[in-house]
């Protein structure tokens, strides 16, 4: 066996895996996001609940210092790769360094700004409708994404996306 198809089979291996783990976690965040919304905090004297647990925003605050964790390997990764490199790292410290900080931290904030908006209008909407129907609409927003794509941008879908964005409906 090559060392070329050894590493490939590799990669496969590890893509199965995540895909699995990926699977499994977006499940049980979703039962238990679900969970946190049936759970009372609040009886009265005959023992009924009078009040549940809606605090969307804290879920959504909860699972982005999750997926935040996602940043610590990374950094590690970013830490090891410079740790490697031989040679000093270029720094560039003209005027248009400033610029493209300020360009760099926008165009990673306004995304990141509507998924967290969008993260906590989808753990309003799990509260008022069965966990099934949210993890439906929840996947329409890869449809539409692919939708966009291609009506607005003008870019163009592969086979294989079109395929997928089927799937998805």
């Amino acid at each position: 066996m090559s060392s070329e198809s050894s590493s490939r089979a590799r990669e496969h291996f590890i893509t199965g895996v995540l895909v699995v783990l990926m699977l499994l976690t977006g499940t049980i965040n979703t039962i238990a996001t679900k969970y946190q919304d049936i759970q009372c905090v609040k009886y009265n004297e005959k023992g009924e609940c009078v009040q549940r647990f809606e605090h969307f925003a804290v879920q959504s605050a909860e699972m982005f210092m999750g997926e935040m964790l996602c940043l610590i390997p990374a950094f590690f990764s970013l830490a090891w790769g410079c740790l490697c490199k031989s040679g000093e790292p270029e720094v560039d410290k003209g005027e248009g360094s400033f610029k493209k900080s300020l360009k760099a931290f926008f165009s990673f904030a306004v995304p990141a700004m509507c998924d967290v908006s969008g993260t906590t209008l989808l753990n309003v909407g799990i509260f008022f409708t069965y966990p099934s129907v949210y993890q439906m609409l929840r996947g329409t927003v890869v449809f539409f994404a692919g939708m966009f794509t291609y009506s607005l941008l003008g870019r163009r879908l592969s086979t294989a996306q079109w395929f997928s964005l089927v799937l998805i409906v």
